[in-house]
């Protein structure tokens, strides 16, 4: 069970557990990506501010030519960036992921304010349980994708096998020695989840 400084809470449900798994809430991440999501608003006012005077200057958008399409471009990446730099500030000041265990599988469920994601696994596909070693890097996932609050990615140091779709990744907010006592609760409370190398 949890130690009094672990960064998760664990509740046993009777026929369930539930794992909860706050964000870190990094202070440093948030001033960064604060400060850089005020830069790309920034960037997009100038970017359209550019291309309206691009387009009032000529008397059609098919005449304004690859300058157009450039700063068009330049809007679509800086708006998909301004996405992701959303996503992070609301996994950091409020994201939460829960876990639920029970005898039909598992439920992972990322929230943050009032939207979520969630992933149901079922039993009879989920095998070798396993917390990732200190310094694990999957080599299948891209590293801009190995946080935690990137549009709410499926990363962790927590790990099981699902059928075909191989490893599924989880705790992500949680230190390798509180990944280790996670899998260690749910494998005493749901033998079938444990490892069996």
């Amino acid at each position: 069970m949890p130690t009094a400084f672990a960064h998760y809470t664990i509740r046993d449900l009777g026929d369930s557990l539930r794992i909860a798994i706050p964000s870190r809430k990094r202070d440093l991440v948030v001033l960064i990506v604060s400060l850089g999501t005020v830069v790309g608003v920034l960037a997009e006012c100038m970017i359209a501010l550019a291309f309206l005077l691009l387009v009032t200057d000529q008397p059609g958008i098919e005449d304004v030519g690859g300058l157009g399409m450039l700063l068009i471009a330049f809007a679509v990446v800086g708006v998909a960036m301004f996405g992701a730099g959303i996503s992070v500030l609301m996994w950091e000041l409020d994201g939460e992921e829960t876990i639920d265990v029970d005898s039909h599988g598992f439920v992972i469920q990322r929230q943050a304010y009032d939207i979520r994601r969630q992933k149901k696994y079922q039993a009879e596909f989920i095998t070798n349980l396993r917390s990732a070693p200190v310094g694990y890097r999957d080599p299948m996932t891209p590293d801009f994708m190995k946080t935690e609050s990137v549009f709410f990615g499926r990363y962790g140091l927590i790990a099981f096998d699902y059928g075909r779709r191989g490893p599924q990744y989880f705790g992500s907010g949680v230190d390798a020695f509180e990944a280790n006592q996670i899998v260690v609760a749910i494998e005493q409370k749901f033998p079938q989840y444990a490892a069996k190398f």
